[in-house]
C-alpha cells in the first residue's frame, strides 16, 4: 500500500511538472506560441476597421437649398448659392421624394426646397443618396418664430388699441 501511496504521487509531481514546463516553453518562446489566435484578432481589427470605414461612407451627410436648375441630360440638380451653383449628381441609387410621394428627376422644378443626405464618389462628385424636395422650407424653429412673431404683434396691437 506504501508503494502505491508513492507511485501514485510521483505520477501526479511528474504530470504536473510536464504540464508546467509546456506552458512555460509556449510562453517564453513567441515562435512556438500559438498564432491562430494572434491572426484572428488581428483580422478582426481590420474588419472592425472596415466596416466603420463603409457605414460612414454609407452614412453620407446632410445638404439642403433651394434648386436652381435641373439638367435631365447630365442627370444633376443644381441649387442656389451666393456665388454660382453646387452641381449634385444622381444615380441609379438615388431616392427622390417631392411633396411626399417618390419621384423622378423630371417631377423637380427649379424654386423647389431640396434636403437630404449625399456622399462624394470616387470622382469627387457630390451624389445624392436620398432627397425630399418640398414647395418651401419646412423649419420647425422658423415656424415656431413666426407663431411667437404673431402673438406679440397682436399684444402690441392689443396695447396700442387700449
Amino acid at each position: 500500500m506504501n508503494h502505491l501511496l508513492k507511485f501514485t504521487s510521483l505520477a501526479v509531481i511528474a504530470a504536473t511538472l510536464t504540464f508546467n514546463s509546456a506552458l512555460g516553453q509556449a510562453a517564453a518562446d513567441p515562435a512556438k506560441a500559438p498564432t491562430k489566435k494572434a491572426t484572428t484578432a488581428t483580422s478582426d481589427t481590420v474588419d472592425a476597421t472596415a466596416t466603420k470605414t463603409k457605414k460612414a461612407k454609407k452614412e453620407g451627410y446632410k445638404f439642403w437649398g433651394e434648386v436652381s436648375a435641373v439638367d435631365k441630360t447630365a442627370i444633376t440638380v443644381s441649387l442656389k448659392k451666393e456665388e454660382g451653383a453646387r452641381i449634385i449628381h444622381l444615380d441609379s441609387k438615388s431616392e427622390l421624394a417631392r411633396l411626399g410621394k417618390p419621384a423622378i428627376l423630371g417631377e423637380i422644378k427649379p424654386g423647389d426646397y431640396a434636403h437630404g443626405r449625399l456622399y462624394k464618389n470616387k470622382a469627387g462628385e457630390e451624389v445624392i443618396m436620398a432627397a425630399k424636395f418640398d414647395l418651401e422650407r419646412s423649419n420647425k424653429k422658423a415656424i415656431e418664430k413666426g407663431k411667437k412673431a404673431e402673438k406679440k404683434g397682436k399684444s402690441a396691437d392689443d396695447k396700442a388699441a387700449k
